[in-house]
């Protein structure tokens, strides 16, 4: 008797540990929620350029398309890979599809199509800055929110993580700056592929011997 009113007791004084929505619902709502706070705030940084003469079926639409594709794939990945027994194959090909889609095409104009369009100019002096902002951004939240989770690998959710906050200012800067492959290459891209090393490199230093078994 004495042990059953000890479980009791002890039942009583502690609350239900609450079980974590479905990673993909997760991952899709972070993905909105991040998706949209970097546009209003580019939108207060310079705005957007008029994009009804830009795109059309044309390589731009492609880079946009496989892009925006990658960043919720990515997204979905980072979530599920803390997980136990979540998959994430399939998320990780639909990211490296879309990457190389993506890659391809800049790599095409950059040959063969290099002037593009006019850049936005009251954007293009502060790209650099801006981009790398929004990607630590998102990365400090999304970390937060995927480490809720049991990171079965610390060195895969930093690698995660860290792609997902590079990919969406990657995708969103193509609306309000100018897409000449020079400049995205430069400007964009360049720095978000130091930022995923350094960043990477760093956090996964500072916080594998919390997560040290």
């Amino acid at each position: 008797m004495k042990d059953q009113d000890l479980i009791k007791s002890l039942s009583q004084k502690h609350s239900k540990v609450k079980t974590l929505p479905n990673a993909n619902k997760r991952a899709l709502t972070f993905g909105v929620i991040s998706f949209f706070s970097v546009l209003i705030l580019m939108y207060f940084n310079g705005g957007f350029r008029v994009l009804s003469n830009d795109y059309g079926f044309n390589f731009q639409t492609l880079e946009l398309v496989s892009i925006f594709v990658a960043f919720f794939s990515i997204m979905i990945v980072s979530f599920n890979s803390s997980i136990p027994g979540n998959t994430i194959n399939s998320a990780l090909k639909v990211f490296y599809t879309c990457s190389f889609l993506f890659g391809i095409s800049l790599l095409y104009r950059y040959l063969f199509i290099p002037d593009g369009y006019a850049p936005m100019l009251t954007r293009v002096f502060h790209c650099t800055e801006e981009v790398l902002a929004y990607a630590t951004l998102i990365q400090f939240f999304l970390y937060w929110r995927v480490s809720k989770g049991v990171l079965l690998s610390l060195k895969k959710t930093v690698i995660f993580t860290t792609l997902t906050a590079a990919t969406l200012p990657l995708m969103l800067m193509a609306l309000g700056c100018c897409i000449r492959p020079v400049h995205i290459f430069t400007s964009h891209f360049a720095p978000l592929a130091i930022y995923t090393v350094v960043v990477g490199i760093a956090q996964y230093y500072f916080l594998r011997k919390k997560y040290e078994y």
